[in-house]
């Protein structure tokens, strides 16, 4: 005769005793529903362990994360925002063996993959070491730099919305362009894109040019507005100077 288990005894008496069931129904629902919670909580954590790291930071002085307080050695996940404040630096090591040093009051948004780097730097100064195999697609204040990634590019780039970009070039070459021009520049040169024409983005020109007009305006409102004074009476009396007699009537 086969042997049946405490289980295989217990679950059909509960199947058909409805007075069990009952009190033990919100017990049921309760544990399927943790259950289901559970499930979620561990499925986000195993996702967030695979997500793909693209490198590591150090830093020395305030530095923060999209937002958040940066630690020297954490890890660097999908798009960063890496901002550097006074008195501040921060070296950014990628998997893909790209190196950025960030100066202080540095602004630069990253992503990066295998073989390529997308980075935004609106604001501060940074060099940046590329091996061969990388291309780069870098954009300033008002400027574009673009490397192919034929060969090994080291670079320096600093920025202000004021005085435009600056790039610097130690090694290899680069593509950059701006309104108007467009260059490669190769290692030992230096291009800046800061002029008159540049100082100033179309809104501020504008609204140069209309403070200017303004100021003229008011100017020859004010001139040809102006009445001629008249002319003061003399006085009751005059002496004759070489005479010493008065004229006087």
């Amino acid at each position: 005769m086969k042997k049946l288990s405490v289980s295989q005894k217990i679950l059909p008496v509960l199947a058909y005793s409805p007075s069990i069931v009952k009190p033990m129904k919100p017990i049921l629902v309760f544990a399927v529903t943790m259950a289901l919670l559970n499930s979620v909580i561990v499925y986000g954590s195993v996702n967030k362990g695979l997500e793909r790291s693209i490198g590591s930071i150090s830093l020395t002085g305030p530095v923060t994360i999209n937002g958040q307080p940066a630690t020297s050695g954490q890890t660097l996940f999908s798009t960063n925002r890496i901002v550097t404040s006074l008195h501040s630096q921060s070296l950014v090591d990628l998997t893909n063996s790209v190196r950025l040093n960030l100066d202080e009051d540095t602004d630069l948004t990253i992503e990066s993959s295998n073989a390529h780097v997308r980075a935004g730097l609106p604001n501060g100064r940074m060099s940046c070491a590329l091996p061969a195999g990388v291309s780069l697609d870098l954009r300033t204040t008002d400027a574009s730099i673009r490397i192919l990634g034929s060969e090994a590019v080291i670079f320096n780039a600093s920025t202000t919305e004021c005085e435009g970009t600056t790039i610097s070039v130690e090694k290899g070459q680069l593509q950059i362009g701006w309104p108007g021009s467009e260059r490669t520049v190769s290692a030992g040169e230096t291009v800046t894109t800061s002029s008159a024409t540049h100082n100033f983005n179309p809104r501020k020109r504008i609204g140069l040019w209309i403070l200017i007009g303004t100021g003229v305006g008011i100017l020859l409102a004010a001139v040809i507005g102006k009445k001629p004074e008249p002319e003061t009476a003399a006085p009751g009396g005059c002496i004759d100077l070489l005479s010493g007699e008065s004229n006087c009537r």
